[in-house]
């Protein structure tokens, strides 16, 4: 039988590396012995000379099945790791695509993160090594030194390195579980010529947005014919049963699960003609949400002068002119210092950001990071109340 392969991204703070350097070695030499899972631990050793290091970090984050994260006080102490590496970790296992296994390598309050002191640790208890310890134990109990900095040998830390491996192995076992029942329950789908004789499984509903203020009870035809010629497009047939909906603007059709994936899929890929999407979800046969995601868009200069063109009598040149202008009025503003006001929209500053102490996150030593003038922003009232 072909081993599932795996995916293992180590997080750990570079002063640790005599303890990672120990620890990745126990893990390579038991993961060999498993039966199921062929492991790969990936960690930022095997960045390759010439690449970029923080793109290759994220591309690895995101390729990841397992986060071990090596737990200590220079792995709290770590912006890097925070801010880039944890955060994402907890992203991805929000959405059920990640398991985050924390090892407790010394001594420390790993209570300092909340999101962190609500996830199960990896936990060895000292009676089940025969240590007279009988309390749990961490890592840095098994990995000790002599005077000459030769690593001791020690069965403790080898029977500790396969626990590990068997206790990885269990939530990576059940994810598939589930996954395997829901394949049960959800995606056995009928071939599209008994497509007519099968009860359709779940309802595929799509929220979009327009430039214009429509009324959802009278909505235009072009807008229902973009729509459902990418249905038609998407599936390759005739679009069954479905309809806008009044009260806000969704259009929902009644499928297989099979074709509601391939919808869903088509509205994450931007696929759904001129239309935006603003959010897309998938219903089983008694109305409950199988998954949705929703997506937000970024207007571009371009964007904003056709619009500011459409609210107005101005030409589309006129209106470029006009948002040069205030772009370089308020920008000879704030080059001089003052503070440009739009009552109700919001308020341009400047402000100085003094000298102070840093951490380079790739060395993780201190650096000064000099003055600086920042611009900030703040929404007036009636723009904050707009976006609530």
């Amino acid at each position: 039988m072909r081993k599932k392969e795996i995916k293992a991204f180590i997080s750990y703070a570079h002063d640790d590396s005599v303890y990672f350097d120990v620890l990745l070695k126990g893990l390579n030499s038991h993961s060999s012995e498993s039966i199921n899972y062929k492991w790969e631990f990936w960690n930022d050793n095997n960045i390759l000379v010439g690449n970029n290091w923080y793109n290759e970090i994220i591309k690895n984050i995101n390729e990841c099945d397992v986060a071990i994260l090596m737990v200590t006080s220079n792995f709290f102490a770590s912006k890097f790791i925070k801010a880039e590496e944890f955060s994402r970790f907890i992203i991805k296992a929000k959405e059920k695509n990640l398991v985050v296994f924390p090892i407790l390598i010394n001594y420390c309050d790993f209570k300092k993160w909340e999101d962190l002191s609500n996830i199960q640790f990896y936990r060895v208890n000292g009676k089940d090594f025969d240590l007279l310890k009988k309390e749990d134990i961490v890592y840095a109990d098994l990995v000790v030194f002599d005077k000459d900095g030769v690593l001791i040998p020690n069965s403790n830390r080898e029977k500790y390195h396969m626990k590990l491996i068997v206790e990885l192995e269990k939530p990576i076992s059940q994810i598939e579980n589930d996954k395997e029942v829901m394949d049960k329950r959800y995606l056995e789908f009928p071939s599209m010529t008994s497509i007519k004789k099968k009860k359709k499984e779940c309802t595929f509903e799509v929220v979009i947005s327009t430039q214009e203020d429509i009324d959802p009870n009278n909505l235009p035809d072009h807008l229902k014919d973009s729509i459902l010629s990418t249905v038609y497009n998407v599936l390759g047939r005739r679009p069954p049963k479905g309809g806008f909906y009044p009260g806000s603007i969704k259009y929902r059709l009644e499928l297989t699960r099979k074709e509601a994936e391939k919808l869903f899929n088509a509205a994450e890929n931007g696929k759904f003609s001129n239309i935006k999407v603003r959010k897309a979800s998938i219903y089983d046969s008694k109305g409950m949400l199988l998954k949705s995601k929703s997506y937000n868009y970024t207007m571009s200069k371009s964007q904003l002068i056709d619009d500011i063109a459409s609210r107005t009598d101005l030409t589309k040149i006129n209106a470029k002119k006009a948002l040069d202008a205030f772009i370089e009025s308020t920008s000879d503003a704030l080059k001089t210092g003052d503070r440009v006001a739009l009552v109700g929209f919001g308020s341009f500053s400047v402000s100085e950001k003094k000298s102070r102490t840093g951490r380079n996150p790739r060395t993780e030593k201190e650096i000064t990071i000099p003055v600086k003038k920042v611009i900030s922003f703040k929404a007036g009232s009636d723009l904050s109340s707009i976006v609530q």
